[in-house]
């Protein structure tokens, strides 16, 4: 009786709250000792877009990330720099909200393969845009 229009429920009519966080992996790497986003995979990247516009009251982290390689100072700084890059191309190529991006780097904290191999490296060079949600619904009473 109470359901907000357009809220999602469930078989016994009970609102199903939103996801808390989404993550895009949106394969975007980089060169080494570099900010420069030479391509990308547009129809990724269009699809945090259309979830950021498809909610509103949605924030997205775009997380930089770097290989050990080099002074972990340094790195910090080239992370931070990566994730500018991205949140750059999200507000000023896809029109998001740039109040709802915020860009951070984690530089060589946050390894997701070797990097005593050079495709742990490669991979370990790479942004992640991870979503929460705001306006979470609250489950309805019954």
């Amino acid at each position: 009786l109470n359901t907000p229009a357009g809220s999602t429920v469930n078989a016994e009519g009970c609102i199903l709250a939103r996801a808390k966080e989404v993550s895009f992996d949106l394969s975007l790497r980089f060169a080494n000792n570099s900010s420069y986003l030479e391509g990308y995979n547009a129809a990724e990247v269009e699809k945090v877009t259309n979830y950021l516009k498809a909610n509103p009251g949605a924030v997205a982290v775009v997380e930089g990330h770097t290989d050990n390689t080099g002074a972990a100072a340094y790195n910090q700084t080239l992370s931070t720099r990566r994730a500018a890059t991205v949140a750059k191309l999200l507000t000023e190529k896809y029109g998001v909200n740039a109040a709802s991006i915020t860009a951070v780097g984690y530089g060589e904290d946050r390894p997701i393969a070797d990097n005593s191999t050079a495709a742990g490296r490669d991979a370990n060079r790479r942004v992640v845009v991870k979503v929460r949600n705001t306006d979470e619904t609250q489950p309805a009473d019954k």
